[in-house]
């Protein structure tokens, strides 16, 4: 038999908003495959509605009663009932954009402050990083310059010694021509000198 899904509408009190507990509690809900939602409240409380079976929610409970360096939960109120069925899976609700704004710069300045830094020195830092890429740029632009000069030199040595070449082997085809036309001349000298002594002794 089938156990009976339940709802648990959960209000969460401490260290909870601008901390990253609403995104830390959907992770956990989506892995232990719990349906629901989780939002901020007015009085800095955090709200989470879960369905799913009673054994999965009181282990859901458990897990997210979080105690980190930078989220504190501090009590909870567990209200129970049947569940509807409406949620398809677990999302996080949000208010209006300046709000979500604020919350978010406000986590990442506690994470970031932890780690020893200050969010107004981010900013610097990120300039300090465009500046180095800026002269990494004009650095590589000059380089490209210099083996586009480089390589033109070596286009205009490689364009020379081509032409150098083709006048070679001109020159090796007119000499060839010329060395044939004496050869000829030769033979038919030999020849000629030849037909010269046989007719005298003939005589």
């Amino acid at each position: 038999m089938l156990e009976m899904k339940l709802r648990y509408t959960i209000r969460i009190t401490g260290d909870v908003q601008s901390a990253g507990y609403r995104a830390a509690v959907q992770r956990t809900a989506r892995r232990m495959k719990i349906t629901g939602c989780v939002e901020n409240l007015e009085d800095s409380e955090v709200k989470v509605v879960a369905e799913g079976e009673k054994a999965a929610l009181e282990e859901f409970r458990k897990a997210i009663r979080i105690r980190t360096e930078h989220i504190s939960v501090e009590g909870m109120r567990t209200r129970k009932g049947k569940a509807t069925g409406e949620f398809k899976g677990f999302r996080v609700k949000v208010t209006d954009i300046a709000s979500e704004m604020f919350q978010g710069y406000a986590t990442a300045e506690k994470y970031f402050s932890s780690l020893g830094g200050d969010v107004r020195t981010l900013g610097g830092d990120v300039r300090a990083v465009g500046q180095k890429v800026d002269t990494l740029t004009e650095h590589t632009d000059a380089h490209f310059a210099s083996l586009e000069e480089k390589y033109h030199m070596i286009s205009e040595i490689l364009r020379s010694m081509n032409e150098s070449s083709q006048i070679m082997q001109r020159e090796f085809i007119r000499t060839r021509e010329e060395l044939s036309r004496v050869v000829d001349s030769l033979v038919t000298l030999i020849r000629e000198g030849r037909g010269g002594n046989e007719a005298r002794d003939v005589a």
